[in-house]
């Protein structure tokens, strides 16, 4: 049989279900305030780093120092997993081993936007030098911030380099700041890229540094800077100018700026120049050499004269000398000016026939007078 509940009673569960409502709202109400409170309170630093900690949960081992060197690290840690899992101690510090390692775009992405965090005002130049594929996924407009002036790093990053465009605003930075232009300098930017550098910046280049780099190809720069590297380059390799043989062959890609002296000593020497390098000779100089004097200095790859018989070079020398001076290269060139005995001798051919015409004129009027006379003798006989 069941009891019927009291009325006090019931009223009393009423109030005490009311009182637990509001007191769960106003708690509920007071946490919600608090926590917004502390939110706007919190500064944008100190909401970065939570953030970080929030994201930086790790679903595999934290990457070691000894992992770095490790060839499937990149197929371990994915993009999504090497952000959490890289501390940016063991990155600073084995950078260079990271930067070896076979990372596809999206990680490598990763790298730099760590390093971007890590270093806020500029990577360091010694950290360029580290960065091996990493830098395959900067663009121009980060290279263009970058201050290199030390040749080596210089030649490290250049190695890296993953397209002309970078490599052209890597060197024409290098050249603007006060970097010296050693050997290691040289050999890393190339006698193209070098010719951009400016003539003040050229003169900078001492002989012995000159004299340790490999041939430069500097067939693309204004008259002026060949005229200044010959210079630097001719005093690298004075020492070797008793033998002017040994001489051409390391001073051959520095010629253009050679004046006529030094082209008719090395005619002297017969060094057979090729077409190539004489084709880059310095015109103004070239028109100074006698036709026996080419003879000299092409030697065995005279002929080829005649394949490039158009070329500007060739076209000047032949207006500058003789008709004679051409035909005696004995090549098949044709042109050059005429000479004044050539002229002379067509001056006098054209007077000869002119006289002999006269002559024969004559001639006849002689002989039709003499048979005038002639029959007249007769009839009066």
């Amino acid at each position: 049989m069941n009891k019927a509940v009291s009325p006090d009673c019931s009223l009393w569960v009423k109030l005490m279900t009311v009182t637990v409502t509001i007191g769960f709202f106003l708690v509920s109400t007071c946490s919600a305030q608090r926590a917004l409170f502390r939110t706007e309170s919190q500064s944008p630093l100190e909401m970065l780093v939570k953030e970080r900690v929030k994201r930086a949960v790790c679903p595999q081992g934290i990457i070691t120092p000894q992992m770095t060197t490790q060839l499937l690290l990149p197929i371990r840690y994915p993009a999504a997993d090497l952000d959490p899992c890289l501390s940016d101690e063991v990155l600073a510090n084995n950078l260079t081993q990271l930067g070896n390692l076979a990372f596809n775009v999206d990680q490598l992405l990763v790298l730099k936007s760590r390093l971007t965090q890590l270093y806020p005002s500029g990577l360091p130049q010694e950290q360029l030098k580290q960065l091996g594929y990493i830098i395959t996924v900067y663009g121009p407009g980060d290279v263009s911030r970058w201050n290199i002036t030390d040749p080596d790093i210089l030649a490290s990053v250049l190695q890296n380099s993953p397209t002309p465009n970078l490599t052209n605003i890597i060197v024409s930075n290098y050249l603007r700041e006060p970097g010296v232009l050693n050997t290691a300098a040289l050999n890393a930017i190339g006698g193209k890229l070098l010719c951009t550098a400016s003539e003040e910046k050229l003169r900078t280049i001492l002989p012995t540094d000159l004299k340790n780099t490999n041939p430069l190809n500097i067939s693309t720069c204004t008259q002026l800077k060949k005229d200044i590297l010959y210079g630097i380059a001719k005093d690298a390799f004075e020492d070797r100018s008793g033998n002017l043989s040994a001489n051409y062959r390391q001073i051959n890609s520095y010629l253009g700026g050679a004046p006529a002296i030094d082209l008719q000593r090395l005619a002297a020497a017969n060094v057979n120049m090729d077409i190539e390098t004489f084709l880059n000779l310095n015109p103004v100089e070239v028109v100074k050499l006698s036709a026996q004097e080419v003879r000299d200095l092409l030697g065995v790859n005279l002929p080829k004269l005649k394949e490039n018989e158009s070329d500007p070079l060739v076209q000047a020398w032949i207006r500058t000398h003789s008709q004679a001076d051409v035909r005696s290269l004995g090549v098949g060139l044709s042109g050059g000016r005429p000479s004044e005995q050539e002229f002379e001798l067509g001056h006098f051919d054209f007077a000869e026939g002119h006289n002999s015409a006269s002559s024969n004129h004559l001639g006849l009027q002689c002989s039709f007078l003499v048979g005038v006379i002639i029959i007249a003798i007769q009839r009066v006989l």
